[in-house]
């Protein structure tokens, strides 16, 4: 089961359920999606005609629109919880304003990361759900000096989000604690792909850069724009989310990230963007590196594409999202 609810969760669940679909139709598997699926219809994402043309197939996907109701309605229990359990839940959540001041908009955050993890965990719990993975986030190390960050270094969140997601990750290692639940931790580094939120107060370095490609502006670089940033491909962090499924772990935190981090400006120069530079923001770390020896010795997981390859990907794409 894959939850979330904006476009970049629904490619998460779109291309998970993709690898996960043939092992489901020869064994029977249940798979579901908790995510705003009216949006899928509104919009025409291909995700919603996968969900479609599977259930033609007589495969089991069905969909709850929050996690909310997740744990408190008896239907999950009677149609996905009896003959055909569901096995593995992937547990995506909201939140693309990573630096941001404290508003009613953090509140929802806050209500949606937090309340919405431990009503999966729980609903997992009660319903006898072999493994959780949730996804982390490294914004949790905050403004650190170690590099590359191993799981090991010292936490400290800069923002309401990162914040949220370290929480996250401590409800995850309860449950493992005290209930039993296998749980997988992923900290993700910086993600980037097809279907990045094009706006909100604050975005991530890609996202603003591609829709300012997009609207035929210059790209706008904080400080000299020599600060690097480990970006990672979203369809190896959708691999990782897989194989997290398949291996043999259990309450473990892993970071996943690139090993590679690229300058601000190199990433510009391949985007082929004009320049703009303006004021560092507050918070903004110089470095972001991830040790990844964790998660390549357990999951025997590595990133496969560049970020090059990713970034010719994404303008191709862009002017469809």
């Amino acid at each position: 089961m894959v939850d979330g609810n904006n476009n970049f969760s629904h490619f998460v669940a779109q291309r998970t359920l993709e690898k996960a679909y043939k092992i489901a139709k020869k064994n029977g598997i249940c798979l579901a999606s908790v995510s705003n699926v009216d949006h899928y219809a509104a919009a025409g994402i291909h995700g919603y005609n996968f969900l479609e043309k599977r259930k033609l197939n007589n495969l089991s996907i069905m969909s709850f629109t929050n996690a909310d109701s997740l744990a408190t309605s008896t239907y999950p229990k009677k149609r996905f919880f009896g003959t055909n359990p569901i096995s593995y839940v992937l547990r995506r959540s909201q939140g693309k304003y990573i630096y941001i001041d404290m508003s009613t908009t953090q509140i929802t955050f806050n209500k949606v990361n937090i309340d919405g993890t431990l009503n999966i965990l729980w609903a997992a719990h009660k319903a006898g759900i072999k493994r959780v993975v949730y996804s982390a986030s490294s914004s949790c190390y905050g403004n650190n000096k170690n590099f590359p960050t191993p799981e090991t270094e010292s936490t400290n969140p800069l923002s309401p989000y990162g914040l949220q997601k370290y929480l996250g990750e401590h409800y995850c290692k309860m449950f493992s604690e005290v209930y039993g639940l296998d749980t997988v931790s992923l900290r993700y580094f910086n993600v980037y792909g097809d279907r990045m939120a094009l706006d909100g107060a604050y975005r991530l370095a890609i996202p603003i850069f591609a829709s300012q490609i997009k609207e035929g502006k210059p790209c706008t670089i904080n400080n000299d724009g020599n600060q690097k940033r480990d970006f990672i491909y979203i369809s190896d962090v959708v691999n990782a989310f897989y194989l997290s499924t398949k291996k043999n772990v259990k309450n473990i935190i892993l970071n996943i990230g690139s090993a590679k981090p690229r300058s601000v400006i190199e990433m510009v120069n391949i985007l082929k963007g004009d320049k703009i530079f303006i004021p560092k923001s507050p918070g903004e770390p110089n470095i972001t590196h991830a040790n990844i020896n964790k998660a390549s010795s357990t999951l025997k997981w590595k990133p496969k594409t560049s970020l090059e390859e990713g970034l010719k990907i994404v303008l191709t794409n862009i002017f469809y999202w």
